[in-house]
């Protein structure tokens, strides 16, 4: 019932707004194939500053994932691909809450991965920073998913992320330059990118300087802001008098 809502007022919207922002050309081109010819604007997501200051380590063997835990999150997929990856020391830590967590429970349980993967529950912003210090590289494994803010976020902290070609995530990650892409599902390619970033420390660090850099230009605060009142100001010029 709330899909249909939503559904309903995302056409009603559509139908009714001068222009539009899209953080992503999946965003975009979404837009386009319910109203063609629609006023696009692509704007990202402003990162989070306090995320820059994060120094991480890289020394750890630690993954983390962190997301809602829902089926469209792929949370199964990261599990099954970190089942895969043998080496010594490695963990997996699942953050976030959602309704399919007895589901990847049940799924570590039956992968004999209990002692390797845990499950860490909702946590919160300062908390995730410290974990990003502590940390390898994060991993996604969405199944649907427009622009998710902790793809920005690790990068910001200066980690690799590992996702898959859904959505806008492949407008997030650039392959084998700050991260690496897996088509979705595919948990057997995901180990490989994984094990190569578990099995070295320098890969991981080039990788995480790259998508650190190349947020502090695509996602800075200063640039998303004059963005965004640049459209506004077209925006209203080109309107009648009487609604402005």
């Amino acid at each position: 019932m709330q899909r249909k809502v939503e559904r309903a007022v995302e056409r009603a919207v559509i139908k009714r707004a001068n222009a539009f922002i899209a953080k992503t050309n999946f965003a975009r081109d979404w837009i386009l194939e319910k109203r063609p010819g629609a006023d696009i604007t692509l704007i990202p997501n402003a990162l989070q500053p306090e995320f820059l200051e994060v120094q991480p380590t890289l020394d750890s063997g630690k993954v983390l994932c962190i997301g809602m835990l829902g089926l469209w999150k792929g949370t199964d997929t990261v599990i099954r691909a970190f089942a895969r990856c043998n080496q010594e020391g490695a963990e997996l830590h699942i953050m976030g809450s959602g309704p399919h967590r007895e589901h990847m429970e049940a799924l570590v349980h039956e992968l004999g991965q209990s002692q390797r993967i845990t499950f860490r529950g909702q946590l919160s912003r300062e908390e995730i920073r410290a974990e990003f210090a502590d940390a390898r590289c994060v991993v996604l494994g969405s199944r649907a998913d427009t622009s998710p803010n902790v793809v920005t976020e690790a990068h910001a902290a200066g980690l690799p992320v590992v996702g898959t070609r859904a959505g806008g995530i492949p407008d997030m990650i650039n392959n084998d330059v700050d991260g690496y892409l897996v088509d979705v599902d595919d948990d057997r390619a995901m180990s490989e990118v994984l094990t190569r970033l578990l099995d070295s420390q320098s890969l991981s660090k080039t990788l995480g300087e790259t998508g650190r850099k190349r947020v502090l230009s695509i996602h800075d605060p200063g640039r998303v802001a004059q963005l965004h009142v640049e459209l506004y100001r077209r925006i209203s010029e080109s309107l009648p008098h009487h609604e402005k």
